[in-house]
């Protein structure tokens, strides 16, 4: 009698560390797998740093951040159009995430889309008025218009304040 009671309290008390572990544990291997992603991203580990924010995802695949470091990967290997691809789900699951909005942009810009850049840019800074590379990025699709006298102007406002990357004074130099 003892030693069956014995077995099922071990029987529960697996079970309720198992329901446990199962109740934290994706969202800690999601962002276990995120966390060394990023790392190796920095690293510039590109092909590991892919791997890594692959699993993120597809543990959680509405992890709207893991698809934006993902979309980075592509961008630095080379791989445009997976890159838009990557960056669109990210926007698809949070509007709100502004770089992967101006990434959008760059990209739409390197394809002659200079138009539908500069929307990405303006929606960018509506959402996010002091956004260094929504400032950058509208810049250039205005120069990318034959916009000069509104590219001029505007990036006079902007760098200083709001833009001090090194792009911003040298759009500046060429409009």
């Amino acid at each position: 009698m003892i030693a069956k009671r014995c077995v099922l309290f071990g029987i529960a008390l697996v079970a309720v560390v198992a329901f446990l572990a199962a109740c934290s544990g994706p969202e800690q291997k999601k962002m276990k797998f995120f966390g060394k992603g990023k790392a190796l991203y920095e690293k510039g580990d590109y092909v590991k740093a892919r791997l890594e924010l692959k699993n993120a995802v597809q543990i959680d695949p509405k992890f709207a951040e893991g698809y934006h470091l993902l979309g980075m990967v592509a961008l630095k290997t080379g791989d445009m159009n997976s890159a838009y691809g990557i960056f669109s789900k990210a926007v698809s699951l949070n509007p709100k995430i502004w770089d992967s909005q101006v990434q959008i942009g760059g990209l739409l810009l390197r394809s002659g889309k200079a138009d539908e850049a500069l929307k990405k840019a303006d929606l960018v800074l509506t959402g996010d008025p002091k956004h260094e590379d929504a400032h950058i990025l509208k810049g250039a699709a205005l120069l990318a218009k034959k916009e000069t006298d509104a590219a001029l102007k505007f990036l006079r406002d902007a760098v200083g304040s709001h833009v001090r990357k090194p792009d911003g004074y040298l759009m500046l130099n060429l409009a």
